[in-house]
């Protein structure tokens, strides 16, 4: 796996949370940076910019946002972008009005002080429906969407407290997309609600639920041993040690917990007794061999000394071998100490590259992908 740095882009506000999605529609990903000092950044991909990205865009709306998720809430093919806004009790949407354009920011109320937030096509009405998770009760409300700007209470759930995360993704591949729920602290918890058919809508049984270690919500969910059915990969750094760990659950064809592990994030050459900090995480086939990987990013590096490089953030990478993550090196890269990661091909050149943000300085910089295509894998050829 290699990878060069690309120019850092300045965007007005500090970003503290990101996402990246195809929001146009151009095959270029693009990145979604959210301020809690509301504001909404939005970094169009670009296949000839040395940032890899076009000019900002910002939109300013909120009290205090949080996390974010986009999906289609109007119905007109383009992904929209959904925040949470914690002081206000609901979400934002920034509808899209065809490629690279949104409307003005819409309020949608909750009867929670919306931190999490994610989408799914809960009921056939509408376009997707939101799903609104408050941090410090756990409890889970979903507004179904009525169209016409119109969305109405739906069913209540309860997760565990000190809830950072919801997603919606089908774990299981029965096309309908589980309800998962992180909890961060010094002890965190994942929660899974499986789901149901109910007649045309889908309806969410009994939890599942496990602990883990003390975690931030940097969850990545993907099929991380080629079986078929979607696992979760946390990054976690338990009380005490040193370095970051990242804890995957594996889960079999039924959607259940098949097998977990918990592998360390790689600090080579890392002294001076300091703590080896994740801050981020993604997933993608970054070497091109039809497995994916994991990428781990690490703050206060700079006793890297033994690299040459006084830049204060790396990537540490896992490379997937269908069956666990081996460590495979480090990209000594990044300006600031990052405070999250995420992967995307933001030139369209068919390679997962990596953009990270800071949340101490309004800095974001991406990584791009070079790799050179590898041996064979498995008697398969490897895939670009």
């Amino acid at each position: 796996m290699l990878f060069v740095p690309a120019d850092p882009v300045s965007v007005a506000t500090r970003p503290r949370y990101l996402l990246v999605d195809d929001l146009d529609l151009d095959g270029l990903d693009d990145a979604v940076l959210v301020s809690t000092r509301n504001s909404v950044t939005v970094l169009f991909g670009s296949s000839t910019s040395p940032t890899l990205f076009e000019t900002p865009k910002i939109f300013n709306f909120g009290k205090r946002l949080r996390r974010a998720t986009t999906g289609d809430t109007n119905s007109d093919g383009f992904p929209d972008i959904v925040v949470a806004d914690e002081r206000q009790r609901g979400a934002y949407l920034l509808e899209s009005n065809g490629p690279r354009s949104f409307a003005k920011a819409r309020f949608v109320s909750s009867d929670l002080k919306a931190y999490a937030i994610a989408v799914a096509e809960i009921d056939d009405k509408g376009g997707a429906d939101l799903v609104i998770g408050e941090r410090r009760s756990g409890l889970i409300e979903i507004r179904l969407n009525r169209g016409n700007s119109a969305f109405t209470a739906g069913p209540k759930h309860t997760s565990h407290t000190g809830l950072e995360r919801l997603e919606c993704d089908d774990m299981d591949g029965d096309e309908l997309p589980e309800l998962i729920g992180v909890a961060a602290g010094r002890s965190g918890r994942i929660t899974i609600f499986p789901a149901e058919k109910s007649g045309n809508n889908i309806a969410y049984g009994t939890a599942i639920s496990f602990e883990t270690e003390s975690n931030k919500g940097n969850l990545v969910i993907d099929d991380l041993d080629r079986s078929g059915t979607k696992d979760l990969a946390l990054l976690s750094r338990a009380r005490g040690r040193h370095s970051s760990r990242v804890e995957l659950t594996m889960t079999d064809a039924e959607g259940r917990i098949a097998a977990t592990e918990s592998i360390e994030a790689s600090c080579p050459s890392y002294g001076r007794h300091r703590h080896c900090r994740g801050r981020g995480l993604a997933v993608a086939d970054f070497d091109g061999d039809g497995i994916v990987d994991l990428a781990v990013g690490l703050r206060n590096q700079s006793a890297l000394s033994a690299l040459g490089t006084r830049r204060s953030g790396v990537v540490s990478f896992l490379r997937g071998r269908g069956d666990t993550f081996i460590p495979d090196g480090i990209a000594p890269w990044l300006e600031r100490s990052p405070e999250d990661i995420a992967a995307g091909d933001f030139n369209g050149d068919g390679h997962p590259d990596i953009v990270a943000i800071t949340k101490t300085q309004s800095l974001v910089q991406a990584m791009l992908n070079i790799s050179s295509p590898g041996p064979t894998v498995r008697g398969e050829r490897r895939r670009r």
